[in-house]
């Protein structure tokens, strides 16, 4: 991947303008380049087709006008044509593809550059405008990111078919759209996306309401634009603020989840000896201890319990309530103890100050 990134940032040092087409066995795209900035990246055009073709709410040209195609820039203009009424929509999928495809590319093997040199004047800026040019700085640093946070976010998230219910009371959907896409590429400008005074961007807002336990990972990855990566760094942070909650833990079919249940006898022994010290050393608690008497410290069993918990399920519990099949807690532990999951492989508990 070396090539690619000493590549671009060899185009954007010499101000290069041209078209450079790019292969890979696992793609194939084409990018136009004007004075060392990214203007657009697309697939073949059969290829953009198909994509275009899955996007439920996009009206296509007809068939005849398609195949008739022989430029993305064509394919463009027909789209936009087709979709009137959609035109707010339409632009935003288009920039959020062009991103989307050069990220891509980094994630790709056996990549090979095909540069064309030619002067580029397009595109017109009174049909392309939105498609303002990159710098490759830019785009290179987000795109070293993303290979760096990929292989942890996946970790994290675990399986396609997790499903999450949003735990946030939203207003009725605006109809109006914000546009924050140029802001900073991926990071969006929270102030400008916040109706409501909710402490989330229009795009988290989206993301919110179609986490309504009915769709799947899987399914807001196909719904939206973003692609997969962003779709699950949006999830994981939504989840980490407790905007979301999976489901149900019976349902959270997540490769670590798998890993963990696949207990050996020696496992299944120390879990149930784990179970039995804690419920005996519960019992010694109540025993010993008045009832009356604050809390001084987090209790051991209670700690014990919460890994327990992750243990069984590849995650730490959303709240004390999920532990309670391991570890009643009484209500002088309840009113007392603060519990908050700050990330689903760090959590946070504490006793609360006495007054």
């Amino acid at each position: 991947m070396k090539i690619a990134f000493d590549f671009f940032k060899k185009v954007e040092k010499e101000r290069w303008s041209g078209e450079v087409d790019i292969t890979s066995s696992q793609g194939h795209a084409c990018l136009l380049i004007k004075d060392g900035q990214l203007i657009w990246a697309h697939r073949p055009l059969d290829r953009a087709i198909e994509r275009l073709e899955k996007v439920e709410w996009m009206h296509l040209p007809p068939s005849e006008v398609l195949t008739s195609i022989r430029s993305f820039e064509t394919l463009v203009k027909e789209v936009i044509a087709a979709n009137p009424d959609q035109y707010a929509r339409v632009v935003k999928y288009l920039k959020l593809e062009r991103l989307e495809i050069f990220f891509r590319i980094f994630f790709w093997s056996n990549v090979e550059l095909n540069p064309r040199t030619f002067s580029v004047e397009g595109p017109d800026p009174v049909e392309f405008g939105f498609y303002t040019p990159k710098r490759f700085e830019t785009l290179i640093n987000e795109a070293q990111k993303r290979l760096h946070e990929w292989p942890v976010i996946q970790e994290k998230m675990g399986s396609s078919k997790r499903v999450f219910v949003s735990q946030v009371d939203l207003p009725k959907k605006d109809s109006s759209h914000i546009d924050v896409i140029d802001q900073s590429l991926m990071q969006f400008d929270e102030s400008k996306a916040r109706p409501h005074h909710l402490p989330f961007s229009g795009e988290e807002i989206d993301l919110l309401r179609s986490c309504d336990g009915r769709n799947t990972v899987e399914d807001l990855i196909r719904k939206f634009p973003e692609g997969e990566f962003l779709i699950l760094r949006r999830l994981l942070e939504l989840w980490r603020k407790g905007a979301i909650a999976p489901k149900d833990a019976e349902e959270l079919v997540a490769p670590r989840q798998s890993n963990a249940m696949h207990f050996s006898a020696r496992h299944l022994f120390g879990f149930v000896w784990a179970v039995a010290l804690t419920s005996a050393f519960l019992t010694l608690h109540f025993w010993i201890t008045p009832p009356d008497m604050p809390l001084k410290a987090v209790p051991v069993n209670v700690i014990q319990a919460i890994e327990i918990f992750r243990e069984l399920n590849g995650h730490y519990p959303l709240s004390l309530l999920e532990i309670q099949n391991l570890r009643p807690l009484s209500s002088q532990e309840t009113e007392a103890l603060v519990y908050t999951l700050e990330h689903p492989e760090v959590y946070e508990i504490k006793v609360k100050p006495s007054l």
